[in-house]
């Protein structure tokens, strides 16, 4: 009586759950309603294989959810053709009928239920109706039903991927037995949906025993690690078509490790036309300065685990939170300088020093001058200086890539020497009276930019025409032609 109330509850009440759906929004289902039937790619069945010592194993699914819909009640026809022995082609394939595969009845499924990927099937399969949020109307209403229909074909291939058993039961799986050592075979999955209502293209599959290949380790598992957490990060692009999802497991000794739950990660962040290279994954840790060692485990569409990536360790470490601020800054004759900062003294059991930084411009590429700077330290000096100095502190937290830097001060020393007189000026006028001269450009580092002054004889006192500095070595000007001078100087 339990079960069968459970059953019922299967049959009769909605399935909820937090799962991202990267399927089809109800704005594409409303799009999809304006496409004609011709723009509509036709659905087929995709197949995956998994091959061990003595079986090969079938996976398959309709690749569109209307489609899978409409096809739930008529199954799929396996089919084996011989094509090789002994590493020979034969002249005829032999052809053996592996059966018509269909989701089980649902009184089937009453042992079951107490199991998540068994029940989310069931109710994908057999249920009334799951949850789905749009607003009323009569195209509200067709949208509503689309996009049900999404929720459970996604639901349900996902919990599929999950437990290959239960996607036998489904309808979506079968492992063939028979298959002998020097033979290689084509498996055909047709989908039996009578051609009145709808066509979906055959999958296949052309396998033998000698393909078995081991399953790959996951590889680039990366840790960074902060104040009682850490978040790791591996790729999943290049073995995405191998694992759908993956388990994460701690050690706290570097020996045993231990399962974080009993769901697997998925990777939910893919877009139609970005593919998310990397999964993240973000853990506390019971206290900091304690050793943790992580590995990964994929998870394939068979439900078959591959080998353990390597493993990752590391420490939490409490970051620091105050930023270094330069309160004083002084020059001293004989190109000396001293800068002095702020910095909360409760945190420097969190940092490993600091550093002075030094760079052209404000702006400008900032290099490390002064290392290993104290923490107890909070004013430093430095020698000699060029021209223009900017200068910035750097806090240097104990964590990887934890630091960070104050605000830029400009440091000058006392500049009495001027800069050189610009040498190598020429310059001719045009017909039109515009004027055109340049010279070498000075190599002080210092310089502000240059002045220009015009005169109409040699004798006279020269007037500055340029308000500004100007900072190329090369100017223009207008002269007017309807003066008594021959030149101009």
């Amino acid at each position: 009586m339990k079960k069968q109330s459970q059953l019922n509850t299967i049959k009769n009440q909605l399935i909820i759950l937090s799962v991202v759906l990267l399927q089809t929004t109800a704005l594409l289902a409303q799009d999809t309603l304006e496409l004609s039937k011709a723009e509509i790619p036709q659905a087929s069945v995709q197949v995956q294989t998994s091959v061990n010592e003595k079986s090969i194993s079938l996976r398959w699914a309709v690749d569109q959810a209307v489609a899978w819909k409409k096809n739930l009640a008529y199954g799929f026809q396996v089919t084996r053709f011989t094509l090789y022995r002994n590493n020979q082609l034969l002249t005829e394939p032999e052809e053996i009928n592996l059966g018509v595969i269909k989701p089980q009845p649902l009184a089937a499924w009453e042992d079951w239920i107490e199991d998540d990927e068994y029940a989310i099937i069931a109710q994908a399969i057999y249920g009334e109706g799951f949850i789905v949020e749009v607003p009323q109307g009569d195209i509200a209403n067709i949208v509503n039903l689309a996009e049900e229909i999404e929720q459970r074909f996604a639901f349900s291939l996902m919990a599929a991927d999950r437990d290959y058993q239960a996607a036998c039961f489904a309808g979506w799986g079968y492992t063939d037995s028979t298959v002998v050592e020097n033979e290689k075979y084509l498996y055909r999955i047709e989908a039996l949906l009578p051609s009145s209502q709808d066509s979906i293209r055959e999958g296949s599959a052309f396998v033998g025993l000698a393909d078995y290949e081991p399953l790959p380790q996951p590889i680039d598992l990366t840790a960074i690690w902060g104040d009682q957490s850490v978040m790791l990060s591996w790729d999943d692009n290049l073995l995405k078509r191998t694992y759908n999802a993956y388990y994460v497991e701690r050690s706290e000794n570097g020996q045993a490790f231990t399962r974080l739950g009993t769901t697997p990660i998925v990777n939910l962040n893919d877009k139609p036309n970005q593919v998310a290279e990397r999964i993240i994954f973000m853990d506390s840790l019971r206290q900091n300065n304690l050793t943790y060692a992580y590995r990964i485990v994929g998870i394939n569409a068979f439900g078959q685990e591959g080998p353990y990536s390597d493993t990752v360790e590391g420490k939490g470490q409490k970051k620091f939170t105050h930023t270094p601020r330069i309160k004083r800054y002084q020059t001293f004759e004989g190109g000396n300088g001293m800068l002095g900062w702020e910095f909360d003294s409760q945190e420097e059991s969190f940092i490993k020093g600091f550093q002075l930084l030094r760079a052209d411009k404000a702006t400008g590429q900032y290099t490390t001058v002064i290392e290993h700077i104290a923490p107890d330290i909070r004013e430093i000096t430095y020698a000699p200086m060029l021209p223009v100095n900017y200068f910035k502190i750097r806090a240097l937290g104990k964590a990887p890539n934890d630091y960070k830097d104050s605000f830029a001060v400009l440091l000058q020393p006392i500049d009495s020497i001027p800069p050189k007189a610009p040498v190598n000026l020429e310059g001719a006028i045009d017909t039109t009276g515009i004027v055109r001269f340049r010279w070498t450009p000075n190599e002080e580092t210092d310089l502000l930019g240059y002045r220009v002054f015009r005169a109409q004889s040699v004798a006279e006192e020269p007037v500055q025409i340029t308000r500004d500095a100007i900072v190329g070595p090369f100017f223009i000007d207008t002269v007017p032609l309807q003066s008594l001078n021959s030149k101009v100087y």
